[in-house]
C-alpha cells in the first residue's frame, strides 16, 4: 500500500487538516485490509533461485567478506611506498648537481687534463704519484689564472672517469680521489677561489663568463667534496673544522643576498644554494643529528623526556588551567603546584598575550550563565503537575557556571553519611594529570626570556645588558659531540641575522618558480615536452628540494637553539606570504596527485652524470635504469612544504586565521585519497589547527579530514580542539598575541646581537622616563 501512494493523497481524493483530524488511526477499516498486489507474479522456479542468490550473499557476509547485501565492496586507496628521510644516497646527489649543458663539457675536462699533465690516466697511477699531482695542481691553482688547473682538479674529482669498468668502481673512484683532496687541504684554497670568483663575476661586465667557469669549477670540487664526507660520516674530518674556520656558512648566506639585490645569471645561484644546503647539513647536521642533540641537551638542562610514546601527555599550560578550573568548583582542594613561574599572569605586560590560560570561569558562554540558586536536596514531596502553558516558552540554560562552587555534599561512597569536601574521581583526575605534564626546553627558554622582557618594561635597564642565559649557554654544559653543532648554529645565527630575510625571499622565489612543473608534467602535456624542457624542469625541481630542505633544516636546528630564534626566522617566512605561496604550490598539483607522484619521466633522463661519464670509458658500460616507481624528489619537497606550513602556525592564531581564510581543506584531501604516513603528518597538523575557527557547515563538509586527525594523529589527555574552546577569546587575543611575540623576538635579538641588529637599523635606548623627557625638551629647542 505504502508503494503506490503519493505525497499528499490517496485513491480516495485529497484529505483536508479537519478530515485528517477526525480519522481514528486506533480503528481498524475492514473497507480498506484488502490489500491489492499489483506487483507482477514470479514462478516458483524463478523465486527459487533468487533465494539462493540471497543466500550466497549471506553466506559471503558472514565470512568477513565486503561484499553483503548492504554494502558495496570498498575502492582501496593507492600506497605511496615513501618514507621521508633526509639521508640522501651520494649517486643521486651528485647526479642532481649537473645540467645538460654542463654535462657537455665532461670531455673537456678530460682533455685539459691530458694536455696539463703530461702522464697516464689519474686512476691508473700509484697513490704516491697520485699525491705528488695533486699537490702540483693545488700550487699552481692558486695563480691567478687558475682556470686549466681547476679544469684538472674537477676532472680528478669527479672520478677521473677515463678508464671505469662499471658504476660502482665509478663511485668508489669518486670517494677515493676527494678523499685524497682533502687530506691535501684543499677546502681553504676552495673556498678562496669562491669567494674571489663570486665577487669578480658580479662586478666584471667584460669577463663574466670567464670568472662564473671559475665560480662553478671550485664549487663543484667543493660541492663532491662534502657529499663524499657526509657518505663516509667521519665526524673527525679535516674539512669540518676547516669549513668552520673559514665561516664558509655565513659567506654562503651573504653570497644568497648579495644575489638577491644584483640577480645575474653569473653568478650560478642554483649552485649556490645547493652548495649551502649541503654544507649545512655536513657542518652542523641531518634531523637526526638535531635529534640526538635535543635529547642530549634536554637530558643536561633537567628535562626528562617521556619513555613512552603512547602515553598521553598534557601541558604546563593545561594543568595550570585544568588546576584553576577544579580550585574553582572545589575550593577546599589541594593540587599538585603547577610548574609555571608565579609571574604567569601579569596583566601589566605585553607578554601576557603569547599565552593567555582560558580557565572555564573567563570563557564567554560561562559568563552568560545565570547564578545557581542556593537549593540543598531535602526529601519533599513533588509538586503538583501545572497545566500546559501555551505562551512562548522562555528558553533555559540548564548548564552549570563554573565560577561558583560545587555546593552539594558528596558521598565517598563507603557508607551514606560519610561525607567528603572532593569527590575521589577529582582527586584521581588532579593526580593523573599532574603526573602527565610534560616539560619542554622550549617552554623554559621562552619563560626564562619573558622574566628579562618584563624586568625591561618595569624601568630595569640593565635588562638588555643582563648575561642570564642558562637554558640556551651551551658553554655551560659538559663539551660532548652532542653539542658541537648547537654552538655552530650559535655562530650561524649570531652572523646571519641581517640577511636571513634576503634568504627566506630567495627560496621562495624558487618556490614561486618551480609551481609552473606540476602543470607542465601532467598527462596531457608531458609527452609533448622535449629534452631540454625536461632538463629546465628538471632543475627547478633539484632547486625546490635543496631550498625547502634549508628552510625546514635551518628552522628546525633554531628551535632546538632557542624557541625565540626559530620564532623570528617563521616570521619572517610568514611575513614574506608563505601562506599564498603553498596554496599556490597545492593548486598546481591538481586534483590527481598520485599521479604526479607516479611520474617519474624526470628519473628517466638519459642526460645523468653517470651516463655521460660511462659514455666517455672505453669499456662504455651501461648504467642500470632507475627502479624507483615515485618521483622521490617531489615528494620530499612537498612535505618540506607542508612542515613549514605546520611549523609557522603552530598555536598562533593570527596566523591560524590567515591559513584558514585561503580554504586548504579542499586541497588537503588529495592527500587522503593516497596511503603516506609522511605527507599526512603535517597536513592533519594543520588541519587541526583550523578547524576550530570553522562553523557548522565546513566541519560537516570536512569531516572526513576532522575523522584522519582522530585516527592518525597522537592526542593530548586534553582534546578540545574540535569543541569546549573559547574561540570568542582567542580571536579577540590574537593581533596581541602576535604583536607580543614579535615583541619579545626583538628584545631577545637586542640584548642577545645588539651589534649585529645595528645593522638593520635597531639601537638600544635608555628607558628612564627622565631621559625621554630631556631628549623631547631638546628636540622641542632645536
Amino acid at each position: 500500500m505504502f508503494g503506490t501512494m503519493e505525497i499528499g493523497g490517496t485513491d480516495d481524493g485529497d484529505y483536508d487538516e479537519d478530515d485528517i483530524d477526525q480519522l481514528n488511526i486506533d480503528e481498524v477499516d475492514q473497507a480498506r485490509s484488502d490489500v491489492l498486489d499489483n506487483n507482477l507474479t514470479v514462478d516458483e522456479e524463478f523465486q527459487h533461485s533468487l533465494n539462493e542468490r540471497a543466500n550466497q550473499f549471506s553466506a559471503a557476509g558472514s565470512e568477513g567478506n565486503s561484499i553483503n547485501t548492504t554494502s558495496f565492496p570498498s575502492i582501496p586507496k593507492p600506497k605511496v611506498d615513501y618514507q621521508y628521510n633526509d639521508d640522501f644516497s651520494l649517486e643521486n646527489e651528485l647526479n642532481d648537481w649537473f645540467t645538460a649543458n654542463e654535462l657537455k663539457k665532461l670531455p673537456l675536462f678530460k682533455q685539459i687534463y691530458m694536455n696539463v699533465i703530461n702522464v697516464p690516466d689519474f686512476g691508473l697511477l700509484r697513490e704516491y704519484e697520485q699525491s705528488k699531482v695533486v699537490q702540483l695542481l693545488l700550487k699552481e691553482v692558486q695563480k691567478d689564472e687558475p682556470l686549466n688547473v681547476l679544469y684538472c682538479i674537477t676532472y680528478i674529482s669527479l672520478g677521473a672517469y677515463g678508464a671505469h669498468k662499471n658504476l660502482s668502481h665509478h663511485v668508489e673512484s669518486v670517494k677515493k680521489n676527494n678523499r685524497l683532496l682533502s687530506e691535501n687541504n684543499i677546502t681553504p684554497i676552495l673556498i678562496k677561489i669562491i669567494t674571489k670568483s663570486f665577487y669578480n663575476a658580479k662586478e666584471s661586465k667584460d669577463k663574466g663568463s670567464f670568472h662564473s667557469n671559475i665560480l662553478f669549477l671550485s664549487s663543484t670540487i667543493l660541492f663532491f667534496l662534502i657529499c663524499c664526507e657526509l657518505d663516509s660520516k667521519d665526524q673527525c674530518s679535516p674539512v669540518l673544522d676547516q669549513l668552520e674556520e673559514q665561516d664558509f656558512l655565513n659567506t654562503l648566506v651573504i653570497f644568497i643576498d648579495e644575489w638577491r639585490w644584483n640577480s645575474l645569471p653569473n653568478l650560478r645561484i642554483r649552485n649556490i644554494i645547493a652548495l649551502f644546503a649541503k654544507t649545512f647539513q655536513f657542518l652542523i647536521g641531518g634531523l637526526n643529528d638535531r635529534s640526538k642533540s635535543k635529547d642530549y641537551t634536554c637530558a643536561q638542562f633537567g628535562i626528562s623526556k617521556e619513555q613512552n610514546p603512547s602515553k598521553l601527555t598534557t601541558t604546563p599550560l593545561d594543568y595550570y588551567v585544568f588546576r584553576e578550573d577544579i580550585l574553582a568548583r572545589y575550593p577546599t582542594s589541594i593540587p599538585v603546584p603547577s610548574t609555571l613561574p608565579a609571574n604567569f599572569e601579569n596583566s601589566s605586560s605585553l607578554s601576557q598575550f603569547i599565552n593567555i590560560a582560558r580557565t572555564l570561569d573567563t570563557s564567554k558562554s560561562n559568563a552568560a550563565l545565570p547564578v545557581p540558586s542556593v537549593h540543598i536536596a531535602t526529601p519533599a514531596s513533588s509538586p503538583p503537575s501545572t497545566p500546559v502553558n501555551k505562551t512562548n516558552k522562555v528558553e533555559r540554560s540548564y548548564q552549570t557556571n563554573q565560577s561558583y562552587p560545587f555546593i552539594y555534599p558528596t558521598v565517598s561512597g563507603e557508607t551514606e553519611y560519610d561525607v567528603v569536601n572532593v569527590p575521589k574521581s577529582i582527586e584521581e583526575a588532579s593526580q593523573l594529570c599532574a603526573s602527565r605534564v610534560q616539560e619542554k626546553l622550549s617552554l623554559k627558554q621562552l619563560w626564562n626570556e619573558r622574566d628579562h622582557f618584563m624586568q625591561q618594561e618595569r624601568g630595569w635597564t640593565d635588562a638588555l645588558n643582563h648575561s642570564d642565559s642558562k637554558f640556551d649557554d651551551y658553554r655551560l654544559l659538559d663539551p660532548k659531540p652532542e653539542l658541537k653543532p648547537l654552538i655552530r648554529v650559535e655562530n650561524f645565527y649570531s652572523k646571519s641575522i641581517p640577511y636571513l630575510s634576503s634568504l627566506v625571499h630567495v627560496l621562495l622565489q624558487v618556490i614561486i618558480s618551480s609551481q609552473e612543473n606540476n602543470q607542465l608534467l601532467e598527462d596531457d602535456s608531458k609527452d609533448t615536452l622535449n629534452q631540454m624542457d625536461l632538463e629546465l624542469i628538471k632543475a627547478k625541481e633539484v632547486s625546490l628540494k635543496n631550498g625547502s630542505y634549508i628552510l625546514v633544516l635551518v628552522s628546525k636546528w633554531l628551535k632546538v637553539s632557542h624557541i625565540l630564534k626559530f620564532e623570528y626566522l617563521c616570521t619572517l617566512i610568514y611575513d614574506s606570504n608563505y601562506f599564498a605561496i603553498l596554496m599556490q604550490y597545492l593548486k598546481s598539483t591538481g586534483d590527481s596527485l598520485f599521479s604526479r607522484i607516479r611520474n617519474t619521466v624526470l628519473n628517466e633522463n638519459r642526460y645523468s652524470f653517470w651516463s655521460q661519464c660511462a659514455s666517455l670509458s672505453p669499456s662504455a658500460y651501461s648504467i642500470p635504469k632507475p627502479t624507483c616507481s615515485i618521483d622521490e624528489n617531489f615528494c620530499f619537497s612537498l612535505t618540506n612544504l607542508l612542515t613549514i606550513g605546520s611549523l609557522i602556525c603552530h598555536n598562533k592564531t593570527q596566523r591560524i586565521i590567515a591559513l584558514s581564510e585561503k580554504d586548504p581543506a579542499r586541497l588537503f584531501k588529495p592527500f587522503f585519497l593516497i596511503i603516506n604516513s609522511s605527507l599526512w603528518k603535517p597536513v592533519l597538523k594543520m588541519v587541526k589547527e583550523i578547524t576550530p575557527f570553522n562553523g557548522r557547515k565546513w566541519k560537516s563538509y570536512n569531516m572526513d579530514l576532522i575523522s584522519m586527525v582522530y585516527l592518525h594523529m597522537k592526542p593530548q589527555l586534553k582534546e578540545n580542539w574540535l569543541s569546549g574552546r573559547d574561540l570568542d577569546g582567542e580571536l579577540k587575543d590574537a593581533y596581541g598575541q602576535e604583536i607580543a611575540l614579535r615583541a619579545i623576538i626583538q628584545f631577545y635579538n637586542l640584548r642577545r646581537y645588539g651589534d649585529v641588529m645595528s645593522k638593520l637599523g635597531y639601537e638600544k635606548r635608555g628607558s628612564d622616563f627622565f631621559t625621554r623627557e630631556m631628549e623631547l625638551l631638546a628636540v622641542s629647542d632645536t
